[in-house]
C-alpha cells in the first residue's frame, strides 16, 4: 500500500512551499549566485554590459534563458546597450535600470521581456542594484497566474505572495515562480 502523499489534505493537494524552497536552494540557487557573482566581478560597467547583452556565462557559453536568441539579435542589443552605458550607469534603482534597458532595446526584433529582465539583472549585479518586486514575464507570469495574480501586471509585491516566499529576495522568487510553474497550485 502506498502512503498518502504528505502534500495531500482531504483529497486536495496543497503547495508545500518549504519543500519547494529547499529544492530551489539545493539545485538552482547556487547557479543564481554564481551568475550574479560573475557579473559583480566584471572589471568595468562596459564589460558587464557586454557579457549581459551577449548572455555569456563564465565559460563564454550562452545562458539557457537566451539559448534560442539569434546571435544577430544579441549583437544588436549589445551595441545599443553599450551606447547607453552612461544612462545605465546613472540608474540608482533596479526599476530605473530595467526601464532604461527596455527603452534602449525597444524595436530590436527577436528579444523579449525575459531577455530584457535578465540583462538588467546581470548589469544590476555590477551596479549593486537588485529588484525589490517580482517582475512578471514568461514563466514567472505563468506561475503568478496560477496563484491568482493577474497576468496583465508588470510586477507583484512580495507581500502578495504566499508567506513562505516573502523572506526570499525578489530575484529568488522570480526564479521559483518560473522554475516550478508547472507544480504551483493556489
Amino acid at each position: 500500500r502506498r502512503k498518502p502523499h504528505p502534500e495531500r489534505y482531504a483529497g486536495r493537494q496543497t503547495m508545500n512551499w518549504k519543500a519547494v524552497i529547499r529544492l530551489y536552494r539545493a539545485k538552482h540557487y547556487p547557479n543564481h549566485v554564481a551568475e550574479m557573482e560573475q557579473f559583480q566581478k566584471q572589471p568595468s560597467l562596459l564589460q558587464a554590459i557586454d557579457r549581459a547583452a551577449l548572455a555569456q556565462d563564465a565559460d563564454d557559453k550562452r545562458f539557457d534563458h537566451q539559448r534560442r536568441l539569434k546571435q544577430v539579435t544579441l549583437n544588436e542589443a549589445k551595441e545599443k546597450l553599450l551606447e547607453a552605458e552612461k544612462r545605465i550607469g546613472e540608474c540608482r534603482a533596479f526599476d530605473d535600470l530595467l526601464i532604461q534597458v527596455e527603452e534602449t532595446l525597444a524595436g530590436i526584433r527577436g528579444q523579449g521581456k525575459l531577455y530584457r529582465y535578465d540583462s538588467a539583472l546581470r548589469i544590476g549585479a555590477w551596479l549593486g542594484l537588485s529588484p525589490d518586486t517580482v517582475y512578471l514575464h514568461a514563466g514567472t507570469r505563468d506561475g503568478a497566474v496560477k496563484l491568482g495574480i493577474s497576468g496583465e501586471r508588470r510586477s507583484v509585491s512580495k507581500n502578495e505572495l504566499p508567506e513562505p516566499l516573502r523572506s526570499l529576495s525578489a530575484a529568488e522568487i522570480e526564479d521559483i515562480l518560473c522554475i516550478f510553474k508547472g507544480r504551483i497550485e493556489a
